[in-house]
Parts: C-alpha cells; sequence; structure tokens
C-alpha cells in the first residue's frame, strides 16, 4: 500500500513503524546530479510549464470551472468477491464506477496505479516474502483498463524510495512497465497490454521519494508524478489548494516539508507536472453536526493521532490515513470528504484528488479497522453520490484532469 506520510514531522526511520510499512528503508549511495536550484524562470509558456498558482489555469473564472474529482487507487493486488451487490476490493470499485454517470452523460473513471508484483509475483516492500503470481489479479486490471479506467505505475516492488538511486527507481519503474505493456497472449498472460507509447502517471510508493524519483520519471517519459503533498501551507482552507503545477520552479508543498526537516531541497524538473496529493479537512466544531457528527471531530481526531493541528483539520489525502491511523468510523470519512469537497466548490475548484486503496475495501483487509468493510465502502459510494450530485462535477481518472489543465474549457 501507499500507507502516506501524515504531517511528515518524524525523522524517516521512524515512518515505517507509524504506518506499519514493514522493514526499515533501504540504504544505498545517492545517485544526484550536479544541484540545480529552483530559481525564477525566464520563460514559463503552458502548458509546457505552468507554475503553482491558487487560480485556475486558462484565466478562467471558478464558477466556469469543473469541478474534477479523481480517485486513485495504490496497489490494487486483490480481486474480491465479484457477487453482484456484494462485490469488494478492485470488483467493488469496478462495479460502483460502472454503476455511475457524471451530470453530463459521460461514464465515471478512475485511476489505478498497480504494483506490478501483486499480479507478476516477486518481492514486496513490505517485508512479509514474495508476492505469488497471480493471473486473476492481472486479468482485473485488463478489465479496469477495458472500463475506460486509467492504468498507472505504481513500482514493481513496492520499495521504500527516500535513498534510491536514480537508477534504482528507473529499474523499478520499467519492471512494471514491463508487465503493464507486455503483450497478452493468452488469458493467463501475466502482461496487462497497455500501448507502451502512451504516457502513463506515477506514484511513489508509501509517498516516499527523492530528488532522484523525478529525474527518473522524466527520464522514462511518465505523463506526471502524484507524490507531493500540498495543501499544508498556512492560509489554506480548501477553497485556495494550488491548483496542478510542473516542477520548473519546484513544489510549495514539497518546500513546506523541507521546512519541517523531513525532506531535502529539490532541484529543477522542467515540464514535469505535479499532480498533488491534496490534504483533506475534517469539519470545524462549528459545521460538525451539519456533516453528520458530533461537535468535537478535530479534537478526537487529535486523541488519536497527537501530530494533527485540531486548529485546521488537515490530514494526509489517502483512505489510509483516515480508515487506520485515524481510525475514522464511516460517518467520520463521509464527513471529512464531503467538507472537503465543499470548500473546493466555494472557492477555486482545484481538483479533488483522492488517495484510495483498493484492498482496504475487502473483508480480508489485515489492519483491524474501526469502520467494518461494508461501512468503509458506503462512505465512499455516499460521497461519490453527494459529490455527483452537483451538476459542476466530473468524476473522471488524474489523466483527464491534467488534459484539461493543458487546455483548459469552461463548462
Amino acid at each position: 500500500m501507499t500507507h502516506p506520510v501524515p504531517r511528515i514531522l518524524l525523522a524517516l526511520g521512524l515512518l515505517s513503524l507509524l504506518l506499519g510499512c514493514g522493514g526499515a528503508p533501504k540504504t544505498t549511495t545517492a545517485e544526484t546530479a550536479a544541484p540545480t536550484p529552483a530559481s525564477e524562470s525566464a520563460v514559463c509558456n503552458p502548458p509546457a510549464c505552468l507554475l503553482p498558482q491558487a487560480a485556475p489555469p486558462g484565466g478562467l473564472d471558478p464558477a466556469s470551472v469543473p469541478m474534477f474529482v479523481a480517485l486513485g487507487f495504490d496497489d490494487n493486488g486483490v480481486v474480491g468477491d465479484k457477487t453482484p451487490g456484494a462485490e469488494e476490493a478492485m470488483s467493488w470499485a469496478l462495479a460502483m464506477f460502472g454503476a455511475r454517470k457524471n451530470p453530463d452523460g459521460t461514464s465515471t473513471a478512475a485511476t489505478f496505479y498497480l504494483t506490478t508484483s501483486y499480479g507478476a509475483g516477486g518481492e514486496t516492500g513490505y517485508g512479509d516474502g514474495d508476492a505469488q503470481a497471480n493471473p486473476a489479479v492481472i486479468r482485473m486490471w485488463r478489465d479496469l483498463h477495458a472500463a475506460g479506467h486509467e492504468i498507472g505505475n505504481h513500482t514493481h516492488t513496492h520499495p521504500h524510495g527516500t535513498e534510491m538511486t536514480v537508477a534504482q527507481w528507473r529499474s523499478e519503474m520499467q519492471r512494471a512497465a514491463a508487465v503493464l505493456t507486455g503483450a497478452v497472449g493468452s488469458e493467463d498472460a501475466l502482461a496487462v497490454g497497455l500501448d507502451p507509447n502512451q504516457p502513463v502517471g506515477f506514484r511513489t510508493p508509501f509517498l516516499e521519494y527523492n530528488d532522484n524519483t523525478f529525474t527518473a520519471v522524466r527520464q522514462e517519459g511518465f505523463a506526471y508524478d502524484c507524490s507531493i503533498e500540498e495543501g499544508y501551507q498556512s492560509g489554506q482552507d480548501g477553497t485556495n489548494f494550488l491548483w496542478p503545477y510542473t516542477l520548473d520552479e519546484g513544489s510549495p508543498g514539497h518546500d513546506v516539508q523541507v521546512s519541517w526537516g523531513s525532506r531535502a531541497p529539490l532541484t529543477r524538473h522542467p515540464g514535469l507536472y505535479e499532480m498533488p496529493v491534496y490534504v483533506f479537512i475534517a469539519p470545524p466544531d462549528e459545521l460538525c453536526e451539519q456533516y453528520g457528527v458530533p461537535q468535537g471531530l478535530r479534537d478526537r481526531l487529535k486523541q488519536r493521532q497527537d501530530y494533527l493541528d485540531a486548529a485546521d483539520g488537515k490530514i494526509t489525502g489517502f483512505d489510509y490515513n483516515l480508515w487506520a491511523l485515524f481510525q475514522m468510523s464511516g460517518d467520520e470519512v463521509l464527513a471529512t470528504l464531503k467538507y472537503t469537497f465543499d470548500m473546493r466548490m466555494k472557492g477555486n475548484r482545484a481538483p479533488f484528488l483522492l488517495g484510495m486503496h483498493s484492498d482496504m475495501y475487502a473483508a480480508e483487509y489485515a489492519e483491524s479497522l474501526a469502520a467494518t468493510p461494508q461501512e468503509r465502502r458506503a462512505a465512499i459510494e455516499k460521497f461519490l453520490d453527494y459529490a455527483l450530485s452537483h451538476p459542476q462535477v466530473r468524476v473522471v481518472p488524474v489523466r483527464d484532469v491534467l488534459d484539461w489543465i493543458k487546455s483548459p474549457a469552461p463548462l
């Protein structure tokens, strides 16, 4: 899984314990190019270059901008029960989107970032032994692709990445790409059959990255990265999150983590789009009842994880953080997602990119959670239905959000 780092205030050596990742981060000799600090570009012309800004691209008024909602599922190693009405894991996700349309009548779809060892077999970064080849998982990945969902690269073995070299990153990316783009010669082929000439998106395991990551992402020709957290900046309240941007001048979200002492500065990576992991925001006391939970949600969450700042209620934008780290109920998750969405609608309509794990919606999920699998699935379904009740909403893959950003047009 991509167990993201919540407000990365801890030493990297402790992250594995906090997030239940298993095993210590790998230590390898760093391989970096000569540092090129981010500095003002002489020319930045969209879409090749798009600097961070809260205003929608193309000079559009927020009222005329689609409200994009994009769910990005990581790992994806569990097919789940396929019984109609009782689907789980990837089968549930496939059925959930298949049963829903956007307000304009188009199909809803999502992004699935695949850790390919879960289908093709091989070692994993969880310290729990090698994964076995599983043709049923591969077939489900092909089904997702055939249904119009975006398939992204989440490495082959899901390694810890803070000390990886460019060569190590590229090896992981290439091993995954070999499975994703391999030819499908039979039903049980360990290949997905994607077009090798069609760039895909990339997300790092555990949201662990270094400067070498982005060098490798560019060298491998990915369409975008989706690993940097955004929204922890003081003064950002969900109405004014930054729209996705290129890394020509670095990343404001990353710079916040540098100020915490948890990251090293990034060099420039011109033209590489970052589709950020935006924080969730739990509703404040005065709005809790409006969102269906008792007052004091932020205080209760702080009791569960002391690093939470109850003044802003910000949480890393992944379901793992909600269900596992904060042990939220279905009602609490639904309230948090609705409030975060409503702040977008009230403000600049920056895309709502939700970090997800399809295996968390199966009965066999390994970790002990406060909400049942049925409650977890119901919360996500209710949120999707709530979002889709707004005519401006488009539930689409991350790639579609990026395509619109590169060529923005009003509703």
